[in-house]
């Protein structure tokens, strides 16, 4: 017999979720997800190509946790009337991720629009250095004869 003062079932939820994916990994998935709105299986692939231990199941959960696995309908339209790129026009985004453990960290994220083929990177600093840096790495990961606009 337990010995409780009320007649409610305490909720079976652990007290700590297991993820396969650690926090910065989640947040990746968030950040990419927002800037591109790919659908499941291509951003599967795309994250796949960078994190090793990522698989569907776990982006599709992660998807779930934010509240983003369905693409909202505005995003669906304005997909369908997305501008049409040649190979090797690449879009670059740079955006903050949470703090962990005290340290500020940046995603650079690069998108070839024709491919939808993407690259991340992540830095500590948001500098011209990393910049430079992370474009070089980017041409040599997607090796498309790139257009600079």
């Amino acid at each position: 017999m337990k010995s409780r003062d009320f007649v409610k079932d305490k909720t079976s939820r652990p007290k700590t979720i297991h993820y396969a994916l650690n926090e910065t990994e989640r947040e990746i998935i968030r950040v990419v997800r927002t800037l591109t709105w790919l659908e499941l299986d291509d951003l599967t692939d795309s994250i796949v190509a960078c994190m090793p231990n990522a698989n569907r199941s776990n982006v599709y959960r992660t998807l779930v946790c934010f509240g983003i696995n369905r693409v909202p309908q505005e995003k669906k339209q304005q997909a369908s009337t997305f501008k049409e790129y040649e190979p090797g026009y690449l879009h670059i985004d740079v955006t903050y991720l949470p703090k962990l453990a005290g340290k500020k960290q940046y995603l650079f994220v690069a998108i070839d629009r024709a491919t939808r083929v993407l690259y991340f990177e992540i830095y500590e600093n948001k500098t011209a250095i990393n910049a430079v840096e992370f474009l070089i790495i980017a041409r040599t990961f997607i090796p498309l004869q790139l257009r600079i606009y």
